[in-house]
This record gives structure tokens, sequence and C-alpha cells, in this order.
């Protein structure tokens, strides 16, 4: 931490908690609200209080200035020192209850997280120094314990002073956490330590290191050499006094932001329609929350729009009040509108009766830095909904005047989207009071930012997520669907691809991202979505390859191709997306070569396990996989498993848990043995069950088309359903295989056209149709004749599935239709589980999870 001026500077700790971020679940808001206790330390640690458990986070030690040898050696003194700690540190976690200590945080960089924020942006942001702690310990009845590991041998003042100003710098840090958004400033018992391991205690003297602080502790290398004498160091410190009740809810917040930042994925640019995004999306609504401040803000910009007269005060004195404005909102928790808005409550205007340049100045401002048309644009939108959207009445042209008049359409920035606001506010659509084609495109436009799962934002980590992360460089990433493969990989992307970027001579090193799959007769859906996300990128090429077990000829053409990118020379780092696990040997040579000639990371994800245990009993797994995992062994990398499911609700993930269990004994078992529940129960699985294909369709169509014309609620903390649009909607037919499918009265496609309900199908153009759905609005529907129809939707995920299955499908007792393939146990695995929130399954016979599960288990045992 670093003084500029004189003066502490604090924007960073604000900035940063104010930086918008993705939950596991893909939802997006401010790192002060995601991070708040009740949230986040619930959410992501369970029972921490009262089970005491402790955490070492990461569980494996990640050197930071070196490389790693193998048997302990590391390239760089200080990661030896560090590693020396970390050991101690972490035998101390497994005696001791009650304690997380975190090792190696900082705060993100400002130039990465001040885009889009609320609070004014640091001029001197630039000179502030981002230094990274070497390990905090939140010991949850003692305080927090800072430590900073020395590698010096010999005694230097410099280094002392540098341990010292890292020190100060987190301890800063935790103490703005621990008091952010609070009128009460406690402080949390804290001890700061410096660490030298090299040390010996006799050949210290304190008069050589004038730069140590009277109240830091000291650890030599007598107190490190083994667990004993370290336990008995830990034991003199432990005379900490405990925390007070206040003390403890200071403490609580200063734990969670810390271990809220510390799993944060890289961070990337969000790009300018991130904030409307959010503003759409969360409970932020501005003309609820601060009222007085909306009023007044509508009423400015309106003057501002007609050209109103401010009068003739200079800009530099509206200037100069508008930065002591800025300078009181810190006692606001740096939140501008709260702070204008307790101002507001008693007047109409900032100075006074009467607007002033003040007032013009302020409002300027905050129409750059904050999206304030929440309520006019859900109208909008309800409009749509409610008056076009399901009517089937042609829209005409815009005429050329409206288009002219509207310079704001082109949605470039939140001003943009603030005048479009104020123009919402004053007509029911872009022309008047009839909707044209440029209100539909809007309309597309506005709903697909509702929806923000392709946004570059950083995202949150569990525990054990950022164990893989910060995983070794060749890692096969097991994990049922939504449990974060996809996007471990992608982030990982990202942040190779900043760090070649930031060295000289790697600039001529690319990424290859592969996304596999199963079927000769198109790409996976997934494979549109990979290369939407890095359209930006420069250095990652994505590569969709086939891996279909019953095709040699592909799989040799596949593994030529990737062997001549090899030979080329350009690519240092390889991950593969949804690997199938396969019965031919030529499929894991694949995965062999690269592992091993590739210089970098080598990660590969699946959605099946290995099942190890099985290698040693079964000839045709033993001949497939021992190569693979012999190599994986070889060069140091390893087999993760991921058990935490948090892209879906608990009532999802009890079914997958179950489901798993029935087809553990299977070669290549599904997910994960074990799949672990999170604190969102979220919306309950609705069975429907009707008699016939007709009632089943009827009643798919009737629930589409309830989701998609419920109105908003405009107080969105009175939502109590999902609200979707078209694209939000995946809809998987696998009565299609049946010939009964053939004899319905109104086949579910023409259901869905008389309801005026958009859709596309796979016999379109994937690409083209994916992409303008996804951006656009249409319901994704699945007719699943065959197993290769099923991994189009592989590894993609929507926020409702709908499933008609008949149980005759299922358990292939129904005569197929021609072209139609039996069901397999892997296709209905892949769309069940496609659901991020809700899950309906229509069917002839079952009416809960159990008389589901049950038929397959009988099915299986059959």
């Amino acid at each position: 931490f670093k003084e500029v001026n004189g003066n502490k500077a604090t924007l960073d700790v604000t900035h940063v908690l104010q930086t918008f971020v993705k939950d596991a679940a893909g939802q997006v808001a401010m790192i002060a609200d995601i991070g708040a206790p009740d949230l986040y330390l619930k959410k992501y640690f369970g029972t921490w209080e009262t089970d005491q458990k402790s955490y070492m986070i990461p569980p494996t030690f990640r050197a930071k200035h070196g490389l790693y040898h193998g048997f302990g050696h590391y390239s760089d003194t200080s990661d030896l020192a560090e590693n020396i700690i970390f050991k101690l540190l972490k035998q101390l976690v497994n005696e001791y209850v009650g304690m997380i200590v975190i090792h190696g945080f900082h705060l993100p960089r400002l130039e990465e997280v001040c885009i889009f924020n609320t609070y004014p942006q640091a001029e001197n942001h630039s000179e502030l120094e981002i230094l990274t702690s070497d390990y905090i310990v939140f010991h949850h009845s003692l305080g927090v314990i800072f430590m900073e590991v020395s590698h010096e041998s010999k005694i230097r003042d410099s280094s002392i002073l540098l341990a010292e100003r890292q020190l100060e710098n987190t301890q800063y840090i935790i103490e703005k956490f621990s008091s952010f958004n609070s009128s009460n400033r406690v402080s949390v018992p804290q001890r700061r330590v410096v660490v030298m391991p090299y040390m010996k205690k006799s050949h210290f003297n304190h008069n050589d290191v004038p730069s140590l602080k009277n109240d830091t502790l000291l650890l030599f290398a007598d107190d490190a050499e083994n667990y004993i004498s370290f336990e008995k160091w830990w034991g003199g410190i432990a005379s900490i006094v405990k925390m007070i009740p206040r003390q403890v809810e200071a403490y609580k917040k200063a734990l969670s932001y810390t271990l809220m930042i510390r799993h944060l994925g890289p961070l990337t640019k969000p790009d300018c329609l991130v904030y409307l995004r959010q503003g759409l999306s969360d409970v932020q609504d501005t003309e609820n929350i601060f009222s007085s401040f909306s009023r007044w803000i509508i009423d400015i910009m309106d003057k501002i729009e007609n050209g109103f007269d401010f009068g003739g005060e200079s800009v530099h004195s509206s200037i100069r009040e508008l930065n002591g404005l800025l300078g009181e909102a810190n006692s606001f928790g740096g939140n501008v509108m709260a702070l204008l808005n307790k101002i507001l409550e008693k007047k109409l205007y900032l100075i006074g009766s009467n607007p002033s340049g003040l007032d013009r100045t302020m409002a300027t401002y905050i129409g750059s830095k904050v999206f304030f048309s929440f309520t006019d644009f859900l109208r909008f939108i309800n409009s749509m909904r409610q008056n076009v959207l399901f009517q089937g009445k042609p829209l005409e042209e815009t005429e050329e005047s409206v288009i002219q008049s509207c310079p704001f359409l082109k949605l470039e920035s939140l001003r943009d989207l603030n005048d479009l606001g104020q123009h919402l506010s004053k007509f029911t659509f872009l022309g008047g009071n009839e909707p044209t084609l440029l209100d539909k495109r809007l309309f597309e436009s506005l709903t697909c930012n509702l929806r923000f799962k392709h946004s570059r934002l950083p995202i949150i980590m569990t525990s054990q997520q950022l164990e893989i992360f910060e995983g070794p460089k060749n890692q096969l990433i097991i994990g049922s669907p939504g449990s974060g493969k996809t996007e471990l990989l992608k982030f990982k992307a990202l942040q190779l691809e900043a760090h070649i970027k930031s060295c000289e001579k790697e600039q001529s090193q690319k990424i290859l991202y592969i996304v596999s799959t199963g079927s000769l007769s198109g790409k996976p859906l997934l494979s549109y979505q990979i290369e939407d996300f890095f359209e930006m990128s420069t250095l990652v090429e994505v590569m969709t390859i086939i891996i279909e077990e019953e095709n040699e000829e592909a799989l040799t053409y596949t593994k030529l191709e990737l062997k001549d990118k090899m030979n080329s020379g350009e690519y240092s780092h390889v991950f593969i997306d949804e690997y199938w696990i396969g019965s031919k040997p030529l499929e894991h040579e694949i995965i062999v070569e690269l592992v091993n000639e590739m210089p970098g990371y080598v990660w590969i994800s699946s959605v099946f396990d290995y099942h190890p245990h099985l290698i040693n009993t079964n000839e045709r797994v033993q001949n497939c996989t021992k190569l693979l995992l012999d190599t994986l062994e070889k060069v140091g990398g390893k087999v993760s498993y991921i058990t935490q499911v948090l892209r879906t609700t608990n009532s999802i993930i009890n079914l997958m848990r179950k489901y798993n269990h029935l087809y553990s004994k299977r070669k290549y078992p599904y997910g994960t043995q074990t799949v672990l529940d999170h604190s969102f129960e979220g919306l309950p699985i609705t069975w429907i069950k009707k008699d016939t294909f007709d009632e089943m369709y009827t009643a798919c169509v009737t629930t589409v088309h309830t989701a998609l014309t419920k109105l908003i609620s405009i107080n969105y903390q009175q939502i109590e359903n999902l609200i979707l649009n078209p694209a939000d909607i995946l809809i998987v037919d696998f009565s299609v295989r049946s010939k009964e499918s053939l004899r319905v009265l109104i086949p579910l496609e023409q259901g869905l056209q008389n309801k005026g309900i958009p859709f596309w199908t796979f016999e379109e153009d994937n690409r083209k149709q994916f992409m303008n759905c996804t951006n656009g609005g249409k319901v994704t529907l699945c007719n699943s004749y065959t197993r290769k129809v099923s991994t189009y939707l592989d590894g993609v995920e929507w926020p409702m599935v709908v499933v008609i299955l008949p149980h005759g499908v299922l358990l292939n007792e129904m005569e197929k239709r021609e072209g139609a393939e039996k069901l397999r146990n892997y296709d209905p695995y892949i769309s069940l589980f496609r659901s991020m929130a809700k899950l309906i399954v229509i069917s002839d016979k079952w009416e809960n999870n159990e008389d589901f599960l049950q038929d397959i288990k009988n099915k299986l045992n059959s």
C-alpha cells in the first residue's frame, strides 16, 4: 500500500467492492452485494460458524514467482520459503478448528474493474501499488493474523521494510472491508507477523532493522524447524483477547469480502451493456430504493433535452461543488445515489428551489455512470410481450424521421441507455402508440441483455474450483452438468492470453480451445457459444473436432489435424471441452500426444468418469484409459473432480445425484459419485402426467406460452416465478422416436405456431439460427430422433427446459418410427440437466422423481 500526496488512497477498495461479477449460478451483481456475510459465507462455506471447520485456501501451494521442479524444489527462493510456512499452516489447519488461512491475496487491478462504477474514477490510481500478501489467517475467536515471508538469511532492513509495507497494505484493506457501509467503525483484533524461515533467532539484532515496528511479531527458523516448534510459537500468539460481539460482525464482513475476492476468476473488461444487464436483472430498482433521486434526475434530464436555461453559473464553479458532493459520498459507502437521495428528500433541487448549473452538471455526470431508467424499460418490455409477441399481426417498417430522432438506439453507452429510457417515459413505443419492426428489434436487444450468461465478467469460484483453477498444467476435469468445467477452461484461457500479451518473448504463442463432438453431421451448440465468447480474443483459436467412436476415419483425420497444429510450433496451450471418453484406443492416443508434446497447459473436461477402480477388472476400459492416466501421472498432472454443482438448483441436483447413482456401475459413469447441495433450493421440478401424445403436446405448448406471456412485475422484489424470453427455453421431444407421434391431431410444432411462439429446430442453419435466437428470441426445439441430435445440446444450458418423454420411449417398449433410434442411457441425461433453474417433465406415467427413477432402475435390472 502506498500513500499518495500524503493521503491514504481509499478508492481502490471502494472500486473493487462495487465491481460487477458473476456468481456460480450465473447471477450478476456487485461484490458488495453478493459478498455480504449472510449471503456469501452461508452459500459457499455453509455452517462455518457452527461446525468451526478450518480451511486452507487454496488447498495446494502455488508458486508466485518461479516454477516447480518436483520433489519440493522451486526455482525461486521466496517460493521455497513460502512453501515451508504453507506446510506448517496446513498442518495447523488439519489439527485445529475455527480458522481460514488464505495464501496469496491481492486486490484486482483498478484498470480492470473501474470501467462502469457509480463511484468517481481515481485520478491517481495508476500510482497505487498492487501487492500480493503471503498469508492472512482469519481465526474465528481471536481475529486476523497477517503473515509476510522473507527469504533472507542475513539481516537486511530493506527486506523488513518491504514486509512491513505489505503488512500495512493488507491490514488497511481488511479494515476497509470490515467497515464498508458501516457508520460505526469497529476494529477487529489483529496481529502482524514477519516470517524469516532462514534466520536463526540468535543471529537477529533489532538495532539492525529500524523499519521493524514495535507491535510486529517475528517467526524465526527456530520456530519453523518442524511442526512441534511451530505449534509452540502459535500457542504464544494465541493470547490475543477474544472478540466482542460488535467485533464479530466486522470480522464476518472482512472475512466474507476477502474470501469472495480471493475466489474470483481472472478479470476482463466488461462491455458497455453489462451495466444494463445488472440494472434490469437485479433488485436494484432505482425508482423504488432512491425515489427522491429518481424524481430529480428524470426532471433534470428532461429539462436538458428541452433546452432549459440553467443560468449563467460558471462550469468551474459547478465542477468544484460536484467534487465536494462526490467527496461527501464517502460517508455513504461511495454511493452517489444514496447521498443525493438524502439531500433531495427535503428539497426539489441541489441548491435552492430552482434548477442550477450544479443540477445540470451532476445529472450529466450521473447519466454516464448510472443506469436509472429501470421502470421505463420494463413498461416497454411488458407492452411488447402483451401486445406484439404472440398476436401474430404484421409490423410495419419504422418511419425514417423516427430513426433520425433516436440517435441513442446504437446503445453504445450508458448515456444512450438513459436517453432511450427518457424517450420511453413519454411514448409507449419508439414512434408513438403503435409498435413497428424497430420496436421488435429493440425488444430483442434489450431482452438479450436481460440474460447475461455470455457476459465476460469475473466469476466467483468455490474452494474446489479454485484448487483446480490453480492446479497443475495437465488435468482431466470431471464433473456433472452445471459444475463449472467450461467456465474454468474459458477463464484459464483468458488468463493465459493476458499473460502472453504481457510477455514480449511469448507474443507469438497461441492458445487452442477445442470443442469435441460425437457427430459428423454438425457442430455442437457449445462451439458457437465458445466462438462468441472468444470473438474479441486475438490469441485464442476455437476448433471443433470429431470424436465419434464408430468412425475410425474421422478419428484418424482428427489426430492428423491436431498433429499438424502441434508440429507448427504456434500453440503453447490446449483446452479440450466436453471430451467424449469412448472405447477406441485412438481417441485416447489423441489426448496422450497433446499431454506429452504440448509445452504449456493441457486441460480436458468431461462429464464422464474414468472410474479408475474398474481399470484392473475390465479389459476394454483398461486398454483405453491406462495409457492416458499413466501419462498424466508421468507429467505431474492429475484427474480432478468437481462435486459442487452450482449452476442448477437443489431440486435438480437431487434428481441428478440419484440419477448418477443408478448409473454408477456402467463402464464410464456420469459426473461424479458425490454431488453436493448448496444453499439455493430453487423452484421444484414439475412433473406433468397426461394420457395421450396429443395431451402431452398441448401441456407443453401451454406451459411455454404461460412462461413467456406472464408480465414482469415493476417491483422486482415481488417476483415469485421465472420471467422468461423465448431464447431462455429448450424443449426436448423424445416422443418423436415413437410411431405414435405420427398419429397426433396437432403436432407440437403446429401447436407452437398456433400460439405465436417463435422457435427454431436443428433442420436449419445451426450457427446462424442458434446465435440469432440467443441474441434475438426463439425457443430451441430439439426433436430428438437420434443420439446425434442429443449431442448438439451437450455443454449448453437454458434457464428452463421442458422434456417430453413417454415412458414407453424410455423403456424402449414402443414401436420406433422410421429413421429413429432407440433411447440410449445418455440421451435423457443430456437433456434433463441442461436446465439452470426450472425443469418440467411431461410424460404419460410419472408424477414425481421416485416414479421416474424406479422405471430407470427396472430398465437397468432387466
